[in-house]
């Protein structure tokens, strides 16, 4: 509490609830994230079912851009409570479930209603954290996510070790775990916005906005390279992990803890690097750790490559979240935050929905290691195009 009185008065009530908010997901997280994909195979989904949970996340965000504005007229926070509330209450279905298609068929529909809550979680975020602070208020925050994340992975690798089909109730529990996130992260009074019902969606107008920005159709650009190769190689990680190495539900929660721990240092490190460096540094370094992880599989199937693979995905997966939500909210004035979010989304969801399923297809014509391979360079092409850029255009 005494770290609380440190604060600026008007950040104080945010953070509270945000750091409540997120400790709640962490149990969410660390329950369902670690497992579903290899839960999803050892039920026995096929290779096309993985790329879709895999890409999930990706695919489902293709429509956000129609929720930039707020249409409805109740404010920001209607858009996070509800479609958070609505997406998470679907795992509680999990309990009947035994199908592999069902069973994928409820992971897609909860990553797609979700998916139309980021905008609007991006907006409050630039709109009640001070830009000079938000990097380190948000890795501050991921703490106390990171600490329940790695705990509830422990414990949901623990009972799951003891039979697969306890999905049925591990699951709901963290449901339960994710709708109370929700709750307490609505408390949040959001700053600076007047409550007015959008007169359009303005489609075209936010397809428009990164030909208008330079820097940020630069950025598009390389990011698409990347996650060309990052996206390929996503759904081929659970197949190597189960079919090849065999791995345990224990083993998989010591993953998840893995992760977690090398997320939360993540945190910090991409907060204070992109507070310290320019926008072109930041995303050099981050395609040259990112490139490690397909690397490693491409090296040797192990137990031990593996868990150096899942602490390199946790330091970026990091870097992704902290792009999406704080190197997104730099790239322009506070009343286009929504959209450029909106834009970076449901560009990855364009990719997710293609590159996953290629690499699924690669695998029977190069063999799965070749396709590591492939994803490596790919992103390692990604710091080609951003250097190339960067000597092009002004430093932004």
């Amino acid at each position: 509490m005494q770290f609380l009185k440190r604060l600026p008065r008007r950040v104080r009530p945010t953070f509270y609830h945000d750091l409540k908010a997120a400790m709640y997901f962490g149990v969410f997280g660390g329950l369902l994230y670690p497992f579903f994909p290899i839960i999803g195979r050892k039920i026995g989904a096929t290779n096309i079912e993985i790329a879709l949970l895999m890409a999930a996340p990706y695919i489902t965000s293709l429509m956000t851009f129609l929720l930039t504005e707020d249409i409805f007229g109740k404010g920001r926070m209607c858009y996070v409570v509800w479609f958070n509330i609505i997406g998470r209450g679907l795992i509680l279905l999990m309990f009947f479930i035994y199908s592999p298609l069902y069973y994928t068929l409820i992971i897609l529909l909860f990553f797609f209603i979700s998916a139309f809550a980021i905008p609007s979680f991006t907006y409050i975020m630039k709109s009640n954290y001070p830009d000079e602070q938000r990097g380190r208020l948000m890795g501050y925050v991921r703490i106390g996510m990171a600490v329940l994340w790695i705990i509830a992975s422990w414990i949901g690798g623990y009972v799951l070790n003891k039979e697969t089909g306890y999905y049925r109730y591990v699951f709901p529990v963290a449901a339960v775990f994710g709708m109370l996130s929700v709750w307490e992260f609505g408390k949040i009074r959001v700053r600076k916005e007047v409550k007015t019902r959008s007169q359009s969606i303005a489609v075209l107008e936010a397809v428009k906005v990164p030909f208008k920005d330079r820097a940020f159709l630069i950025f598009l650009i390389s990011y698409t390279i990347f996650e060309m190769g990052f996206l390929m190689a996503m759904p081929l990680y659970p197949i190597v992990m189960v079919d090849y190495l065999h791995i345990t539900n224990l083993q998989t929660g010591a993953l998840g803890s893995v992760f977690s721990l090398s997320w939360l240092i993540g945190f910090f490190f991409w907060g204070m690097y992109m507070d310290r460096y320019s926008r072109q540094r930041v995303m050099i370094t981050f395609y040259g750790i990112a490139a490690i992880l397909p690397f490693l599989y491409f090296i040797k199937f192990s137990f031990g490559t593996i868990t150096i693979a899942f602490a390199v995905a946790g330091f970026t997966i990091a870097a992704i979240e902290m792009i999406s939500f704080n190197l997104i909210t730099h790239m322009g004035p506070q009343r286009l935050v929504p959209k450029y979010s909106a834009i970076h989304i449901t560009l990855s969801g364009v990719r997710g929905s293609i590159f996953p399923f290629v690499g699924i297809g690669l695998i029977n014509i190069v063999g799965i290691k070749m396709v590591f391979l492939i994803s490596t360079l790919l992103i390692l092409g990604a710091i080609v195009n951003t250097v190339i850029n960067s000597r092009r255009a002004r430093p932004v």
